[in-house]
């Protein structure tokens, strides 16, 4: 409350003894007394500056904050220009006495517009309420909103199957357009979209995307739409970039466990990874951004927490994707489902699987997969000596079946579309 009375007093008072210098040099110089009109000008002046300063250096985070602080600045100015300096020629410093009864009025008004002005800003109507609270409906709100109004321009680029089945994805999607829409919000995006006429302006829309390098947009801005479609590659990009960062790390604190690939797709440790990038989130948001010194790794574990409740905690143990992210590394084993740890290439089922366990697994998505599980399945349930443990399918990705048992060679499985192994039984 001390540092929002600070910000709108001192330009009132500051910009008032400016005035009061200018009338004594104009009283020495002229010998006599000249008024000088419209102090409350320089107030604004001095607002209009901090506004632009701000635009600039992109640290308007709190707009209403401010609107609500410059406006009672310029006011409280006129009142005390009314109340107190416009009567100093007449009545001299007397006008100050504590016990004149419009500065008292000026005093009250002062302290109840600072407090409209922190109970805001930290999120509180009143003295007693959880401010973590009030932050995280405001949150909630503005990331539904998102969803809301973005949902459906993400799936139409054809990020639907990555938004929806890569929660981590999801989240981070949802983070930086919730960075980016308070350091933006829409009212100087407006602002900007005009300024971009004049080249003033490079990044606009909500996701501060630039416009001028894509011959699909009509005008030198981005709408919020446009820059949200612009952004998904980019932050596809960087995510690809961190999971195969930390596929190859060695060290405990940034190794996401066991990643188990093909050409075609990747699957991987949904915990682990969790846990990595909730404390590095920041250094993805800060390749977006052009400067990893912001830390947002706790509003990110925010909305991460908002997209796990929103799937009421049902999240996977393990995050599939369709994606040849890790196609360099098994093209020279193409038939095979591999795994990597630490920088550490191996096939799967040397570790995974228990002794006496086997697997078949589809490398890819194919067009006779579900009658090659049926075949499979029949077989299976028709031999004697083999177990069904578990059967596994992600739609679009793979099916996966795990047994027990020994099996002989009565399937007829392509072997560029199929992987199969079997764990020997310890001797």
């Amino acid at each position: 409350m001390a540092n929002v009375l600070y910000r709108i007093f001192a330009p009132v008072v500051v910009c008032e003894a400016m005035n009061l210098g200018l009338t004594c040099l104009l009283y020495f110089s002229r010998h006599r007394l000249c008024a000088v009109d419209w102090r409350w000008l320089s107030v604004a002046l001095y607002w209009v500056f901090m506004f632009v300063a701000k635009l600039v250096k992109r640290l308007f985070l709190l707009p209403k904050g401010f609107a609500f602080e410059a406006v009672a600045s310029i006011y409280l100015c006129i009142l005390f220009d009314v109340a107190v300096i416009s009567r100093i020629p007449q009545e001299g410093f007397s006008v100050f006495d504590e016990t004149n009864v419009g500065f008292q009025i000026l005093i009250a008004i002062g302290f109840m517009v600072v407090y409209w002005i922190t109970s805001l800003i930290i999120g509180s109507s009143e003295f007693g309420e959880d401010a973590s609270v009030a932050l995280t409906e405001r949150l909630e709100k503005r990331l539904y909103g998102y969803l809301r109004n973005y949902k459906q321009a993400i799936f139409d680029c054809g990020y639907e199957k990555l938004f929806d089945s890569d929660y981590l994805f999801k989240s981070i999607v949802l983070a930086v357009t919730y960075v980016e829409d308070t350091n933006r919000p829409r009212t100087i995006r407006k602002i900007e979209n005009v300024l971009s006429y004049l080249g003033i302006c490079k990044t606009t829309g909500i996701m501060q995307c630039k416009a001028t390098g894509d011959k699909d947009a009509s005008k030198p801005y981005y709408t919020d739409e446009q820059s949200v479609r612009a952004s998904l590659p980019r932050l596809e990009e960087y995510w690809r970039d961190f999971i195969r960062s930390v596929s190859m790390s060695g060290t405990d604190d940034s190794s996401a466990g066991s990643i188990w690939f093909t050409q075609n797709w990747y699957s991987i440790n949904a915990e682990e990874l969790e846990r990595i990038i909730r404390r590095r989130f920041s250094l993805i948001y800060g390749r977006y951004r052009g400067s990893k010194a912001l830390n947002c790794n706790k509003l990110f574990a925010e909305v991460l927490d908002f997209v796990k409740r929103e799937n009421n905690q049902m999240i996977p143990s393990r995050i599939t994707v369709a994606s040849e992210l890790f196609k360099d590394l098994a093209a020279a084993n193409p038939d095979s489902v591999l795994t990597i740890v630490s920088g550490k290439l191996n096939f799967y089922g040397y570790h995974e699987l228990e002794p006496g366990q086997g697997v078949l697994w589809s490398l890819g998505w194919h067009s006779k997969l579900s009658t090659d599980m049926s075949n499979i399945v029949d077989y299976l349930r028709k031999a004697n000596s083999i177990s069904i443990d578990s059967i596994q399918v992600v739609d679009g990705v793979f099916c996966k079946i795990t047994y027990n048992g020994r099996l002989f060679n009565g399937l007829d499985l392509d072997p560029n579309e199929w992987y199969a192994y079997e764990k020997p039984k310890s001797k």
